[in-house]
């Protein structure tokens, strides 16, 4: 995971922005040659402009985001992704719905975690596996 990272952070919840930013900051702390610059998208709309604008090495998206109208499924932003993104980023799903996380696998995602699994003393190696940063990796 050297190297420069530019981390999109997808979540209607702002609680669960901060849990997947502690993730990456344990994973990417103290290596040399690793830079990181994250950005955070708080519904749809804004990840859409995100995505329009920067080029992005690791987006992370919740199972749905909760709109004014209707609830939107977050592995809607899969053709968007692909569409404006030329760096093929890996696209990482974080939600407890274990439904939502099999259709995001099914529909482009690289990888899918839930909530619960990535908070307290884990980070992530450099396959993107969860590991424990009280075990050597």
């Amino acid at each position: 995971m050297n190297g420069f990272h530019s981390i999109l952070i997808v979540d209607d919840n702002w609680d669960d922005q901060e849990k997947v930013m502690r993730l990456f900051k344990r994973t990417l702390t103290g290596l040399s040659k690793c830079s990181i610059t994250i950005v955070r998208a708080s519904s749809f709309t804004e990840a859409k402009k995100h995505l329009s604008n920067q080029e992005f090495t690791i987006i992370t998206i919740a199972g749905e985001f909760r709109g004014f109208i209707n609830t939107i499924p977050g592995y809607a932003l899969i053709p968007l992704i692909k569409e404006h993104q030329h760096q093929n980023p890996k696209i990482i799903m974080i939600d407890n719905e274990e439904l939502l996380i099999r259709y995001g696998l099914k529909n482009g995602v690289d990888l899918a975690f839930q909530k619960q699994t990535i908070e307290g003393d884990v980070k992530l190696d450099e396959h993107f596996k969860l590991i424990s940063i009280l075990q050597p990796a």
